[in-house]
């Protein structure tokens, strides 16, 4: 039975010859990839720590400047922040897959990227719930499906429960400062302000509306 289920989830991982990927991106572009990614850059230190929760941290062979979580991630190269990346170490680690901030790098090194003719899958994540479906898609992309669902499940459940657990608490006023000077915060579409909303009040769809 062991050999079977070891078989049976192998097989899930295996792409068959000739047989595409495709995924859509929150940036709605389509991506596909001939096979599963076998190097990937990630230019964001959420998106770094995503795909290895969506068990693709092996295939990562780099990262943005601030990646720090998990450990191994800080032991990868860095190929620059989200205002100025190092165009020619991307280059130079091959990779067949660059994950992005669509938001967050700069749109003109985006540009930059665009030309380079890798596949490029752009995130943006603005409710909880898009965190469960991010992993789903990398996890698609590098062809590790069977951890990354696994994870999105175990996501869900906890939100799940967390709503359900504080779902007859008052709702608290916050001011969430990002920087002192100049002063700067986020908008209510931004998904820090989502995450705090759907915490404090319980009362979020599975798909709130940005």
């Amino acid at each position: 039975m062991i050999r079977l289920a070891a078989a049976l989830l192998l097989a899930l991982c295996l792409v068959p010859p000739g047989f595409a990927l495709t995924v859509t991106d929150d940036a709605g572009a389509t991506i596909t990839l001939p096979r599963p990614a076998q190097r990937i850059v990630s230019l964001a230190p959420h998106l770094t720590e995503l795909l290895f929760a969506a068990g693709a941290g092996g295939r990562v062979v780099g990262v943005g400047a601030f990646a720090d979580y998990p450990e191994a991630a800080k032991k990868l190269p860095k190929v620059g922040d989200s205002a100025m990346l190092d165009l020619e170490r991307i280059v130079a680690l091959k990779p067949d897959l660059l994950v992005v901030w669509r938001d967050g790098n700069s749109p003109q090194q985006l540009q930059r990227l665009a030309t380079l003719g890798i596949p490029v899958y752009a995130s943006e994540m603005g409710t909880l719930a898009d965190i469960a479906q991010t992993l789903r898609r990398l996890g698609r992309l590098a062809g590790t499906e069977p951890a990354a669902e696994e994870r999105a499940l175990a996501f869900e459940q906890r939100l799940q429960t967390l709503r359900e657990r504080y779902a007859g608490r008052t709702p608290l006023r916050i001011f969430y400062r990002v920087w002192q000077r100049p002063l700067l915060t986020f908008n209510d579409r931004h998904l820090v302000m989502q995450g705090w909303r759907c915490a404090a009040r319980a009362t979020c769809s599975a798909r709130s509306r940005r």
